[in-house]
This record gives structure tokens, sequence and C-alpha cells, in this order.
């Protein structure tokens, strides 16, 4: 089990998304976290096994993540990843 400390789910799924927009596990989770956290749930944990379907960070060797990076080695991706959401609003 994954643990976190603080809910960020919803805005880490949005970023997910931003990353790989046609990935069905994302969708799906951010489906089940919007009612969760609708409900005042919490959304945590998580486990490593749903981590590598959707978070990008644990995804760079995966052809889609490194595309939306445009890069090709997974530290490089890495990098990339990391300072986009750095930045990112949505």
């Amino acid at each position: 089990r994954v643990f976190c400390g603080h809910e960020y789910t919803v805005q880490n799924l949005k970023f997910a998304q931003h990353v790989e927009p046609n990935n069905q596990d994302i969708k799906d989770k951010m489906s089940w976290a919007q009612m969760k956290r609708s409900k005042t749930e919490p959304t945590v944990p998580s486990t490593i096994g749903q981590e590598k379907k959707i978070n990008p960070f644990v995804r760079v060797l995966e052809p889609q993540v490194q595309n939306h990076a445009g890069q090709s080695d997974p530290i490089a991706t890495m990098g990339f990843i990391r300072r986009e959401k750095d930045n990112f609003k949505g």
C-alpha cells in the first residue's frame, strides 16, 4: 500500500490526464476519485500496481509518456515531466 501525506489525488490525476489523455486507467481512477471526494471520503491509500498504471512519474519507460515529453530516455523524460508538473495549473 502507498500512503501519501496529502489528499492530492484529483489534482495529480488531472496532470496524469494531461500527460496521457487516452489512458483509460487514469480516466477510471479520476471518476472514482471525484466520486470519493464528493462524499468527502479519502482516496488513499493506493497500491504500487495502481501507481504503475496511472502515475506519469512511474511510467517514464512508457512510449506514451516519452512521446508527451518528446524524449526517448527515461531520465530526460522524468526531468521534463517534473518541470512540467511544477508549472501545471490544471
